[in-house]
């Protein structure tokens, strides 16, 4: 069985990235977590605990399609799911995102600084 590990996201952020950055994989329910594997080029998979969740995954699918990741869909976790069905439902899609545009929209941003 593979190691896992569990992040506890309270720690200092160096901590938290240094740990993140250490996996082979990502699953989180969270999408910071999801962002931050996607930063890091660390195939992730979205997990999903219950139905209950505000907005239906909407925020999942808008930063999804925002970067040309189309066919992201939470893998629903219960009682029975093992570690291999959470790795099987990695994806190791590439974002699509030009920093360039990003740049230029910000309005805080100035290039001669």
């Amino acid at each position: 069985m593979p190691d896992v590990k569990i992040t506890d996201i309270e720690q200092p952020i160096n901590r938290v990235i240094d740990q993140i950055c250490s996996c082979k994989y990502i699953a989180s329910s969270s999408l910071h977590g999801i962002i931050t594997a996607d930063t890091y080029r660390i195939p992730s998979a979205w997990l999903e605990f219950s139905e209950g969740v505000a907005g239906s995954g909407f925020k999942f699918r808008d930063y999804f399609a925002s970067v040309g990741k189309t066919d992201e869909t939470p893998l629903r976790v219960d009682q029975k799911t093992t570690i291999d069905d959470i790795i099987g439902s990695v994806h190791n899609a590439k974002i699509r995102i030009d920093l360039d545009e990003l740049l230029d929209a910000c309005p805080f941003y100035h290039k001669n600084i």
